[in-house]
C-alpha cells in the first residue's frame, strides 16, 4: 500500500515509541502522547498532523522492510524526540496561551439595572487562596449593549492599598467569562495578588449603565461561580465619583457587579512537562548536529 501520511503512537505502558501505518491521520492521532495533559490536545495534534515521520513499526522489525537500515531508524528517533521538544515548549507556555478565567462568572447571562443615586464605587470583596496574576480589570457588560461611560477599576488588599487599575472605555474588548454566558468588558493591567483579602471596585453613575443589583442573579435564576483559588466574601459599596476603596457592605454575596477581574495561575512547568522538554531538548541537539556534520 503506497502510503503518504504517517502517525505517531506511544503506547501507555512502553517506553519505545511505535509507528503505526495509517493512511490518513486522524485530527486526535497524538491522544496517547499529549493524554498526561489534556490541555496539549489540540496544541500538539496541530503540530504533529503536519510532521512526516519514515514507516517503520517497531526495534526488532527493522532490517525486515526492505530499503530500510539502522541510519533510519537514527533519524526517524531524532524527530520523534523533536517532536516531543516542540510539545514540551508549548506544555510549558499553555497557561500564557490559555484564555484566562475571570473572578467571578455567571451560570447564565444576567440582566442588569441603572442605578438611581450615584454616584458609586460599587464592588465586592474576595479571597485568594494561592498567588494569582491579575490580566485584566472588566466591568459587567449587559450582553450586546455597548458602555454608556466610562469606569474606574481598582483592586485594594485588606489594608486599603490600591494594587492595580484602570479605566475600561467604551472601546474595550467585551470577553465571555470561562462559563460562556456573561460578557465582561476588559482592559488589560498586570499585577500580582499573594494569598489573602482583596476588594474590587468601579465607579457607576445614576442612570447610565446596568449593572448587578441584590436580588437581581437569584431573581433570573442565575449563580455566581468563584474562579480558582478565588472566593467570593461579600459586595461592597462607598458614595461619590471618584474610585475609591469602597467598605461599607448590604453582606449580599451575589450583587455589585460592576466590576470583575481577568487572571490566571503559576506559569511553572509540570513535572511531565519538563521530562517532555529535557529528553525533547537531546533529540533536537541531536538533529543539529547531524545536520553540521552532513
Amino acid at each position: 500500500m503506497q502510503l503518504d501520511r504517517f502517525a505517531l503512537y506511544f503506547h501507555r505502558d512502553e517506553l519505545e515509541p511505535k509507528l503505526l501505518e495509517v493512511a490518513q491521520l486522524p485530527l486526535g492521532f497524538l491522544k496517547d502522547i499529549c493524554a498526561h495533559n489534556r490541555r496539549l490536545m489540540v496544541p500538539c495534534s496541530g503540530i504533529l498532523n503536519y510532521w512526516p515521520i519514515p514507516l517503520f513499526q517497531t526495534a526488532q522489525h527493522y532490517g525486515t522492510k526492505p530499503g530500510w537500515s539502522p541510519g533510519h531508524k537514527e533519524d526517524a528517533l531524532r524527530k520523534i524526540l523533536l517532536v516531543v521538544f516542540v510539545c514540551g515548549l508549548v506544555a510549558a507556555f499553555a497557561p500564557s496561551l490559555q484564555a484566562a478565567p475571570f473572578g467571578q462568572a455567571f451560570t447564565g447571562a444576567a440582566l442588569g439595572s441603572q442605578l438611581g443615586n450615584g454616584p458609586y464605587t460599587l464592588g465586592w470583596s474576595f479571597d485568594v487562596s494561592a498567588p494569582i496574576s491579575v490580566t485584566g480589570l472588566a466591568v459587567y457588560h449587559d450582553n450586546g449593549a455597548g458602555l454608556l461611560e466610562n469606569h474606574d477599576v481598582g483592586i485594594w488588599d485588606a489594608a486599603g492599598n490600591l494594587i492595580v487599575s484602570a479605566t475600561v472605555t467604551a472601546a474595550d474588548p467585551c470577553l465571555a467569562d470561562q462559563l460562556g454566558f456573561q460578557t465582561w468588558c476588559t482592559v488589560g493591567v498586570h499585577a500580582n495578588l499573594g494569598p489573602g483579602t482583596y476588594t474590587i471596585g468601579a465607579v457607576w453613575n445614576s442612570l447610565l449603565d446596568d449593572m448587578i443589583f441584590p436580588g437581581t442573579l437569584a431573581a433570573e435564576g442565575i449563580a455566581n461561580v468563584n474562579g480558582a483559588n478565588v472566593s467570593f466574601i461579600q459586595n461592597e459599596f462607598v458614595a461619590g465619583g471618584v474610585l475609591t476603596d469602597p467598605t461599607n457592605t448590604t453582606g449580599d454575596t451575589m450583587s455589585y457587579f460592576g466590576p470583575n477581574f481577568m487572571y490566571g495561575g503559576s506559569t511553572v512547568p509540570e513535572p511531565g512537562t519538563l521530562v517532555l522538554l529535557g529528553s525533547g531538548l537531546l533529540g533536537a541537539v541531536g538533529v543539529i548536529r547531524r545536520k553540521i556534520n552532513l
